[in-house]
C-alpha cells in the first residue's frame, strides 16, 4: 500500500512540476516592442523635392535585432494609374549619431528598410533616418500638392500618441508653388499639429 501511494504523488508531481515551470517561464519569453514617440521634420525645396528626417524612440522589451520602417512610396493615380515617389536614404543612426547598417528593398507599394538594432534586450533606442523624396510635390494648374503620410500605415507594432512633427517649411523663400497664398505661408515656428 505505501508503494502504491509513493508512485501516485510522483505521478503528479511532474504533471505538477511542469504545470508551474510553464506558468512562472511565459514571462521571461514574452516579447514586445513599441514606438514611444515619433519626430517627423520635411524641408520642401522650390523644385519640389522634399528633405525629410525622423526621429523614431523605441521600446524594446526581451531581446531584439531591429525593426522594418515601411514608407509607402506607391499611391493610386488617376485612370488608373500609379504615383510612384523616388525615396533616397541620406543616413540612418542611432539617436548619438551613430551609424547604423540597414537594408532596402520595395514591394507591395512600400519601401521598406530593414534597420539593425544592436544590444536591442530591454531597452530604449532611439533611430535617425534622413532621406530625400525627389518628387514629393505634385503640380497642378490651379495649385501644387504636397502630401506627406508621415508615418505610414504598416507599423507591426503600438505608436504612442506622443507622435510629432517639429518643422515643415517651404524653401527657399517660403514660397508655396507656383501661386502663393497665406495659407501656405506659415512659418515653422508657429506650424503646430491640427487639434
Amino acid at each position: 500500500m505505501l508503494l502504491a501511494t509513493s508512485r501516485t504523488r510522483s505521478k503528479l508531481r511532474f504533471p505538477t512540476l511542469v504545470v508551474c515551470s510553464l506558468l512562472f517561464s511565459i514571462p521571461i519569453f514574452a516579447k514586445s516592442w513599441r514606438v514611444t514617440d515619433f519626430n517627423d521634420a520635411i524641408a520642401v525645396a522650390e523644385d519640389g523635392s522634399a528633405t525629410v528626417h525622423e526621429r523614431i524612440a523605441l521600446r524594446f522589451d526581451g531581446q531584439w535585432h531591429g525593426i522594418h520602417r515601411f514608407i509607402p512610396v506607391e499611391y493610386p493615380g488617376p485612370r488608373g494609374t500609379n504615383y510612384t515617389l523616388f525615396v533616397s536614404v541620406t543616413g540612418v543612426t542611432d539617436g548619438e549619431g551613430g551609424k547604423l547598417k540597414y537594408e532596402s528593398s520595395t514591394s507591395n507599394g512600400l519601401r521598406d528598410f530593414k534597420i539593425y538594432i544592436p544590444d536591442a534586450v530591454d531597452t530604449n533606442r532611439t533611430v535617425e533616418i534622413t532621406y530625400t523624396v525627389r518628387n514629393g510635390t505634385r503640380f497642378f494648374e490651379d495649385h501644387d500638392e504636397f502630401y506627406w503620410n508621415v508615418t505610414g500605415n504598416d507599423w507591426p507594432v503600438p505608436i504612442d500618441l506622443r507622435l510629432q512633427w517639429s518643422a515643415f517649411r517651404i524653401r527657399p523663400q517660403d514660397r508655396c508653388g507656383r501661386r502663393p497664398s497665406p495659407a501656405c505661408m506659415v512659418p515653422p515656428s508657429a506650424a503646430r499639429p491640427p487639434t
